[in-house]
């Protein structure tokens, strides 16, 4: 089970992981979208290495493993060729650590 912090909002989604420095072993950001799509996303200025699990709905439709933090002037994108409708970033290597794959199942609550 992952903490997650919610991206809801454009400006949450913006500021995303921006600043953050560490994240702990299943602990993350959900990102969510009210429409299937296809999103873009950033590293610039990142502070710290991520995994990506991209979702359609509530199964894994894509993933990327160990994207590097990038300078403040990259303009270095994340992308997936599938379309999704929310994204978990988590902590690099956490795809590996837990077996995460395309299909996966996944269940979100909020406490």
């Amino acid at each position: 089970e992952y903490k997650y912090f919610l991206a809801d909002t454009p400006e949450k989604k913006t500021q995303g992981l921006l600043g953050v420095e560490e994240l702990d072993t299943k602990e993350g950001m959900l990102f969510l979208y009210n429409k299937i799509g296809n999103y873009k996303f950033h590293m610039r200025g990142m502070k710290i290495d991520l995994d990506f699990i991209w979702i359609r709905d509530n199964r894994v439709v894509d993933t990327a493993s160990n994207v590097k933090k990038e300078a403040e002037d990259s303009n270095a994108l994340v992308i997936t060729d599938k379309d999704f409708n929310k994204v978990l970033e988590v902590k690099s290597g956490d795809i590996k650590r837990y077996n995460i794959k395309d299909g996966d199942l996944v269940e979100f609550s909020q406490e």
